[in-house]
């Protein structure tokens, strides 16, 4: 009985069969009490009427006539006297009476004798029947007093009892099977509803059309139309969901990068057509697949497993190459999204061999234009030797022609310390040095700048520094954040007082923290992203075509790589006050440098 509908059907049944069975008990045990009290009624009335001819007649007229008196009362007769010795049974001729036991101890017998009437109802050992007894006492007209007692068979109501017992029964048993037919019936009614409720239910798991029934009791419609309603709302909601898993599908495969997705198990969940396209040697059907099995990119796979064992790190990344039948420079990041690993893996080949051009293109521009410049300067110094009176009017535009020599020798070495500086390969050798001492030098050197007369310089460093650098790499970084700052001071300012430079350097657990403020013409938030960038200057009017003084924009960029090279950083802070000005550069280097 796995269905709600046998249980229920056992469960009437069984109720109606022990309430039928209970019931039929009560009733037999009923009439059983009835008979009883009915017979013992008549024994009562019947032993009055024995008692009273017992009085009239005498003891030896009745027991002469007990056959008689058995046959008109249908009774069994026994005379006791006193002492419990039987005078009269019957059932029992006279001559037989001395071999029956004394009646004293009978629980009838006793009664009567101490309270006048006495009944009892048990087996009688000497005739093996079980009868029902009454007893009274009958005084005598000579004083005396005897006990008169007559029985009756208990089978002879047994029998009744029987027919009456098995008539029941049958009626019981009739109504049970028909209260069952009809509990059953009502079952079934009740419960076809839900069936078919489970079955609409089943069809709405498999995705199929569901028919909700609008039968059955008020409970079982309001139900159904709960249900309904539910469904109708969980189809639209899947129906939603699977177009929203359409489009993000078509999103994900319009994407320039490969995306991957990797469930719990190791397994590929899904994959784009642009991760295809981005890596080797990949099964024609990747979903599924173990991806152990499925990439061949040892990089690849240590940064999946290395995400997914560590769900504490959100996420890595990491760059590599593909050696296929064209080489390809890789990126690819992992992040845990609900206890499954994305991977989205982006080309930067193109992005790396411009780079590389780059560097190419600046190394090879810097040698092959410093050689027609030096050329220019010898001829140039040349000119001015010679006597001034072949041409005074000419040496302007010699000294011109000097200066912007020196300038675009300067660009040319900062495009050669730029192009070595990014490509990692130092060429000076690293060495002991006092940072403070470099910084104090530098220092007095600013302070010489023609543009720093009106200029305060608040200096704050320790007695000594030790680190292990490249000194002339320290001190362009250095330099060249002096200068912007004293530059740019002086722009706000000009030849009026109010102009500071304050340079810092203190110890850290890790190493040193440098900052060089100024609380000049300050850096456009526009501009604060790009600030490192090559020739990307705070101040675009004094670019080189509108102001033969201003810079080329690589000072920032250099001072940058040349401390990242030492294992450090540079970035910018923030200025403090409601209305900031000024800029300010915060300098971190490690205590031996890298």
């Amino acid at each position: 009985m796995k269905t709600l509908q046998g249980k229920i059907i056992l469960l009437v049944g069984v109720m109606a069969a022990l309430s039928f069975a209970l019931g039929a008990v009560l009733v037999v045990g009923d009439v059983r009490r009835q008979l009883d009290d009915q017979t013992r009624e008549i024994l009562q009335t019947r032993t009055h009427a024995l008692a009273q001819a017992l009085t009239d007649q005498g003891t030896e007229a009745v027991r002469n006539r007990l056959g008689t008196w058995r046959d008109i009362l249908g009774l069994r007769i026994t005379l006791v006297d006193p002492q419990g010795i039987v005078l009269g049974d019957s059932d029992i001729p006279q001559g037989k009476l001395k071999g029956l036991s004394n009646h004293l101890t009978r629980p009838e017998v006793q009664e009567a004798l101490r309270t006048g009437e006495g009944s009892d109802l048990r087996y009688s050992e000497s005739t093996g029947v079980a009868y029902l007894y009454e007893a009274r006492r009958v005084p005598l007209a000579d004083g005396s007093f005897l006990v008169v007692r007559t029985s009756m068979p208990r089978q002879d109501y047994d029998h009744l009892l029987w027919r009456i017992r098995r008539h029941l029964f049958a009626s019981l048993a009739l109504a049970a099977l028909l209260s069952l037919g009809l509990g059953i019936w009502g079952v079934r009614r009740i419960t076809r509803p839900l069936g078919e409720l489970a079955r609409a239910a089943g069809a709405v798991e498999l995705g199929e059309k569901a028919h909700f029934p609008l039968e059955g009791t008020l409970e079982i419609r309001r139900l159904s139309g709960a249900l309904k309603h539910m469904a109708e709302r969980l189809t639209a909601t899947l129906e939603d969901l699977e177009e929203e898993r359409e489009q993000l599908r078509r999103l994900v495969e319009s994407l320039p990068v490969g995306v991957l997705l990797v469930d719990p198990k190791g397994r590929v969940r899904y994959a784009n057509d642009a991760l295809k396209g981005l890596l080797r040697d990949l099964p024609a059907r990747l979903e599924g697949a173990p991806v152990q099995g499925a990439l061949r990119h040892p990089p690849l796979l240590d940064l999946i497993e290395r995400v997914a064992g560590n769900p504490a790190t959100g996420g890595d990344n990491i760059t590599f190459r593909d050696r296929g039948e064209r080489e390809s420079f890789l990126r690819a990041e992992a992040v845990r999204v609900h206890q499954q690993t994305l991977v989205v893996v982006q080309d930067l080949t193109e992005q790396v061999l411009m780079e590389e051009a780059r560097k190419s293109f600046v190394a090879d521009a810097g040698h092959e234009l410093q050689t027609p410049l030096t050329a220019i300067r010898a001829a140039a110094e040349l000119l001015l030797s010679m006597d001034p009176s072949t041409g005074a009017e000419r040496a302007p535009y010699l000294d011109r022609i000097v200066e912007q020599q020196e300038r675009m020798t300067s660009l040319v070495d900062d495009l050669l310390l730029l192009s070595r500086l990014e490509s990692g390969v130092p060429v000076q050798t690293e060495e002991d040095l006092d940072l403070a001492a470099l910084l104090g030098d530098l220092v007095e050197r600013a302070r010489q700048h023609p543009l720093a007369k009106d200029l305060a310089f608040q200096v704050r460093l320790p007695e000594t520094a030790p680190f292990r650098g490249r000194p002339e790499e320290l001190r362009r970084a250095f330099e060249n954040l002096l200068e912007n700052g004293v530059k740019y001071t002086h722009r706000r300012f000009g030849d009026q007082s109010g102009g500071v430079l304050r340079l810092t350097l203190e110890t850290t657990p890790e190493g040193y923290r440098a900052e060089v403020r100024d609380n000049g013409v300050g850096i456009p938030p526009s501009m604060r992203e790009r600030i490192f960038e090559r020739f990307e200057r705070a101040e675009k009017h004094r670019a080189r075509g509108n102001d033969p003084k201003g810079g080329y924009g690589l000072g920032l960029a250099i001072a940058r790589r040349a401390l990242e090279g030492h294992g450090g950083s540079l970035e910018l802070a923030e200025t403090a006050g409601e209305e900031p000005e000024g800029t300010a550069f915060r300098i971190r280097l490690p205590r031996k440098g890298r």
